[in-house]
Formats: C-alpha cells, sequence, structure tokens
C-alpha cells in the first residue's frame, strides 16, 4: 500500500466549515470533558502550552452512507484550547485502503490555508476546519489516516481514522458486516461489535 499525499483545490470552503463546526465542536469539548472525568468551562483556555480538541476517528457509516461515483464530504474541526496558540503545518493522507480519498486540506480561522510554507496560528478559542473527500469507485468498506501536523507538546503528528462504507445509487442505507478492513477493527462500531470483535481487551 503506497502512502497518497492528495490535494483537491478550488472548492468552496464556507457553508461546508460552517456546517462541520456546528456539527463537530460541541461534540468534541463533551468528549474531552468526559474523558478528563471533570467539566470544562470553554470560555477559558484549558492548559497554558498548545492544546487541541479532537475527534479519535471519523466515521461514515450511518444514514446517509457515501454513494459510489459521487464526491461525499468528510471532515472534522479541531479547536484551540489553550493559552499557547495552535499551530497547523500540514494535513496528509496515509494508508488509503482503495485509493479512494482526496485532500481539500485545513482551512485557519481567516479563511487561510494551512501548508508547511504558510503554516496557520489559532489561538483560543479559534478553530481548523479539515476537509478530504471520500470518491468511492465500488460498494465497499474504506479506510485512510488523516494526519495533521501541529505543534502540541508529544502530539506533533495526529493521526485521525477514517473509516467509511459506500453503497450504490439506488441501494439502501444498509453497512455490509463482512469486509471491515482490520484496522478498523473497533472503530465506529457499536457496542456489541465491539465486545464480538474482542476490541478493549
Amino acid at each position: 500500500m503506497t502512502d497518497v499525499a492528495k490535494m483537491r483545490r478550488g472548492a468552496p470552503w464556507s457553508l461546508e466549515r460552517l456546517n462541520m463546526k456546528l456539527r463537530n465542536t460541541l461534540a468534541t469539548l463533551l468528549l474531552l470533558s468526559a474523558c478528563g472525568g471533570e467539566d470544562l468551562d470553554v470560555r477559558q483556555p484549558v492548559r497554558d502550552e498548545p492544546t487541541a480538541s479532537l475527534i479519535p476517528f471519523l466515521c461514515r457509516v450511518t444514514a446517509p452512507l457515501p454513494i459510489v461515483g459521487r464526491s461525499n464530504p468528510v471532515g472534522t474541526v479541531i479547536q484551540s484550547l489553550g493559552r499557547d496558540d495552535l499551530v497547523i503545518s500540514d494535513v496528509r493522507l496515509r494508508a488509503d485502503l482503495r485509493d479512494s480519498f482526496s485532500l481539500q486540506g485545513a482551512e485557519g480561522p481567516e479563511g487561510e490555508t494551512c501548508s508547511t510554507e504558510m503554516p496557520c496560528t489559532i489561538p483560543f478559542p479559534d478553530d481548523v476546519a479539515v476537509s478530504l473527500f471520500l470518491e468511492p469507485q465500488s460498494r465497499g468498506w474504506d479506510y485512510v489516516e488523516l494526519e495533521v501536523v501541529t505543534n502540541l507538546p508529544g502530539q506533533e503528528v495526529l493521526s485521525i481514522p477514517v473509516v467509511a462504507f459506500s453503497k450504490d445509487p439506488e441501494e439502501p442505507d444498509t453497512v455490509e458486516k463482512t469486509g471491515r478492513p482490520d484496522e478498523a477493527r473497533c472503530l465506529c462500531v457499536t457496542q456489541e461489535e465491539f465486545t464480538a470483535n474482542g476490541c478493549g481487551s
């Protein structure tokens, strides 16, 4: 499997970015609060050093499922939660299982594109929208790792697995249980599947 770093340019950001922010920012903050075992006051930075909200993985395995032959958007928002600015200098794709994903990129709080030449600096409480497209050529499972290069202490490269199941155009939204990639054995599953797959043991 060869690594991929494909960039898709020219697509509009604004509506997609806003929709992702509304859907994901609250969920990521609640996740951080739950994992930390304490209430999270989003009005104040949570740490002095660069800190970010992070969804551990992205799932497209519920209705509406991605459709074969179409460009299906996938994305997330990463929010700066520390007193020191979060810096994102690159985004890339790795281990694309079926070569189905293309990367639009990361957009900073002022609409700028984050890159190694021009990293994005994100002060609290601003965020970065990261967008990619799933364009499957056939029905089935897809997997890729979205890597985000940051200045987070000890987490210079954030790796976010992306799992999806694509259907044919006229097919109902039903996920096939067989053929799931080994890399996604414990991701985007129900509690029953999590236990049956031997996850967490």
